[in-house]
């Protein structure tokens, strides 16, 4: 993460980013998980996590299980979400595939 946003940061967004964490990644100049993580996160305008009553206000809630270098095969998922806020396989077989999860807007 902390490489994206130094990316971002030197003016760098959409494919090139892309491309430069994915040789980055193969180059060992970052370092990948071994076997997976996820990633949490709230979207929206003003968005925040209410903690006294367990409550997300003002957002989505969106998440991504990051598997480096896993496919379709290894998976067993599908390209596309197969209905609204069904897990997918989003950039298979680089640095950067991961499960994709949104559920639902309001879900």
């Amino acid at each position: 993460m902390a490489s994206g946003r130094a990316l971002k940061a030197s003016g760098k967004s959409g494919q090139d980013l892309i491309k430069l964490r994915e040789v980055e990644a193969k180059d060992g100049k970052i370092k990948m998980v071994e076997k997976s993580a996820t990633l949490h996160i709230l979207q929206g305008n003003k968005g925040w996590y209410d903690v006294e009553n367990n409550k997300i206000v003002n957002a989505n809630y969106r998440y991504v299980v990051y598997i480096p270098f896993a496919t379709q095969k290894s998976t067993g998922l599908s390209l596309k979400p197969n209905a609204p806020g069904h897990p997918w396989l989003m950039f298979p077989g680089t640095a950067g595939a991961h499960i994709m999860i949104t559920p639902p807007a309001g879900k």
